[in-house]
């Protein structure tokens, strides 16, 4: 069995000051890292990840409300009780009630079919945006972190000077040259996450490359494209994959930014941020309209942090203080 891989500490948010995500080490076998939970014999590696996981009651919660969001959002057009779009003036400003669960917007629309639409757009921007940035950034930083050299140096100034810019900055600005939209913004914001996934990724490929029976594969022959697929991939997966569950909750805060200040989904669809802008000018008639689309965001990020540190527990990826030497 291997030793643990160690790689540096790096921010997960958008802005230079956010939360730092535990930035490795994850051990070479993952299944044999929990102690309290030992593997049980004849079952896969998935199924052992899953029953310990299982074990975490507070993440299984948390696993289960982000669950529900998504089965709301993909059946919206099923369960949402009224047109989002449909306005009646006359019934604006309705208190929640039985006939409108979460009340009426200033123009009458029920509130409750624009949250189930909302949640559409708000949870499908920050997916697109989680696997746009692990698709630029994990698999160039795992081939700049195994091979090294020029390509690593070079890789890695770009990755540097980009995280140099403040996320929130560079994603504005991205958004600003695309254009204003749930997709350009979820473009944006994937490219801002982008160089997190690389420093995840290219730290985990140099722990695994530095190891002795990555050398000793070397030294048989063993092609480069097949020790990264073999070894090198599996072994730097579970960070990644942490990385990825706490990005989401990232992804969601940033697009709720993003469209309270009018760059995200454009009237008349409706967003959590874009439903929360419109609410505060309203904060004297109708407090709802502002508390329950930030009830909601706030809801989804914690349940998303929490799952990832659930998973950071299974998977035995460990935060560190370690700086790249």
């Amino acid at each position: 069995m291997t030793a643990p891989i160690h790689t540096s500490e790096d921010d997960a948010g958008l802005s230079n000051g956010s939360t730092s995500v535990g930035d490795i080490p994850s051990p070479a076998d993952p299944r044999s890292d929990v102690e309290d939970l030992p593997s049980a014999p004849g079952r896969s590696f998935v199924s052992n990840v899953a029953h310990r996981f299982a074990k975490d009651r507070v993440a299984m919660v948390a696993a289960i409300i982000l669950a529900l969001l998504v089965l709301t959002a993909l059946c919206a057009p099923l369960i949402a009780p009224y047109d989002p779009n449909e306005v009646d003036p006359v019934n604006s400003f309705q208190p929640p009630s039985a006939h409108h669960l979460f009340g009426t917007d200033d123009i009458g629309r029920d509130y409750l079919s624009r949250m189930i639409y909302g949640a559409r757009l708000s949870l499908g921007s920050a997916l697109i945006a989680v696997m746009l940035g692990f698709a630029i950034g994990v698999v160039p930083g795992l081939v700049a972190g195994y091979r090294r050299g020029l390509l690593d140096m070079i890789a890695s100034r770009i990755v540097d000077a980009m995280m140099c810019i403040p996320g929130l900055i560079l994603a504005i600005t991205l958004v600003a040259v695309l254009g204003p939209g749930i997709y350009q913004l979820s473009v944006a914001v994937g490219i801002a996450f982008a160089p997190r996934f690389y420093r995840v990724a290219r730290g985990a490929a140099l722990s695994v490359g530095a190891e002795t029976y990555i050398k000793s594969a070397r030294a048989a022959g063993a092609r480069s494209s097949r020790i990264l697929a073999r070894h090198v991939v599996p072994n730097a997966l579970p960070p990644i994959i942490v990385q990825g569950s706490l990005m989401f909750g990232f992804g969601v805060l940033a697009e709720a930014g993003l469209s309270f200040l009018g760059m995200g989904a454009q009237p008349p669809s409706a967003s959590w941020g874009s439903m929360l802008q419109r609410g505060t000018r309203f904060l004297l008639q109708a407090q709802y309209l502002t508390i329950i689309p930030g009830l909601m965001i706030m809801s989804t990020i914690l349940a998303a942090n929490t799952v990832g540190d659930g998973l950071q527990s299974v998977l035995g990826v460990r935060r560190t203080k370690e700086q790249p030497k």
